[in-house]
């Protein structure tokens, strides 16, 4: 990666001051051909070129950008997009930007909305948001909306706020995607359950989108095809193997889990004898893919998600660009046969 130097590193190199820098790089001022000559030759041997730090310092402006997504600790999904804002992180540093990353509980709205003043008084020039919880995303985005803070959102969209870019899958799509999957394997599919697993559904815009576009692949073909709905809450004391069996009405064909927690049907010795269909590469979801207790994984890049989200937004703020409002990522098919290709 390109090493980008600040005005501050550069003059420790020339052994000047960094007005005597700011004077050479632009022009302006008196130096001594002694400093001028140390100053120019450390801008050559660096190959410096301007860029917007100096743009930025001239005017006396660090940007501050914002990260809030949840924690990656109590949710392994979300491990590759702190991956991906780390790959960005050093260069921002590098050229005078403030970086700051937040995580909230994915499992406490309280805990977001804690999070979300703390960002507010850091007083962020952008926010970069992956939201789970739907009303407490809105009042916040509604509030940055409020004091002109642009902010790209990742992972779900979120209606009735005016973000700059979203970068992520088209969920309804997603979910049709999942529908096509157990059409196919399964040609006379006459039941099929589709699983929320361990969130809020009434409160999860992204799970609702899935179930969508789940239902109307069927529907559009007018297919006889019983779909049942289940909402699971693993903080519920009773077991989810006992949850699931009173909540089916009859015997199902195959199990579509909206969330990323596939993995907690084997964990807790589930097996309908059904191809089940999941999402993302957590490494208990692997293992099941591997073992055939998971038969698909619809793979939505998280890494790319935040690397992309927070490149538009940086870019959208320093250098004025006009952005895309939607930039939907592949909708990729995992199996046991071609996981290890994404292993690397």
């Amino acid at each position: 990666m390109t090493k980008f130097y600040t005005i501050k590193e550069i003059a420790k190199l020339a052994e000047v001051s960094t007005g005597t820098v700011d004077r050479v790089l632009h022009k302006r001022g008196k130096v001594s051909p002694d400093k001028a000559d140390r100053v120019e030759a450390i801008l050559k041997k660096i190959d410096y070129k301007p860029n917007q730090l100096a743009r930025s310092l001239k005017l006396n402006k660090r940007y501050r950008f914002v990260i809030l997504l949840p924690d990656d600790e109590l949710d392994e999904y979300w491990k590759p997009c702190f991956a991906g804002v780390e790959e960005l992180k050093s260069n921002f540093e590098a050229n005078g930007m403030l970086v700051d990353v937040l995580k909230y509980s994915p499992h406490s709205p309280d805990n977001f909305v804690e999070m979300a003043q703390k960002s507010m008084d850091l007083s962020p020039d952008a926010v970069l948001l992956g939201a789970l919880f739907l009303k407490e995303s809105r009042e916040y985005l509604q509030k940055l909306e409020g004091k002109g803070i642009p902010f790209n959102l990742i992972n779900t969209e979120v209606e009735g706020v005016n973000f700059s870019t979203f970068v992520g899958q088209n969920l309804v799509q997603s979910g049709r995607t999942a529908a096509h999957l157990f059409d196919t394997i399964l040609p006379q599919v006459k039941s099929v359950l589709v699983l929320h697993m361990e969130e809020e559904f009434e409160n999860a815009i992204h799970m609702q989108q899935k179930e969508i576009g789940f239902q109307a692949y069927f529907s559009e073909r007018n297919r006889t095809t019983n779909i049942q709905t289940l909402n699971i809450k693993t903080s519920n004391p009773e077991s989810i193997a006992d949850q699931i069996n009173r909540g089916i009405s009859d015997k199902v064909d195959g199990i579509f889990v909206t969330t990323s927690k596939a993995f907690l049907l084997g964990e807790n010795g589930i097996d309908l004898g059904v191809p089940v269909i999941g999402y993302d590469l957590l490494e208990k979801n692997i293992h099941y893919l591997k073992s055939g207790k998971i038969k698909f994984l619809i793979y939505q890049n998280p890494r790319l998600q935040a690397f992309q989200g927070l490149s538009l937004l940086s870019e959208q703020v320093m250098k004025k660009t006009q952005n895309p409002m939607e930039v939907f990522l592949p909708i990729e098919i995992i199996s046991s046969e071609n996981v290890s290709s994404y292993r690397s």
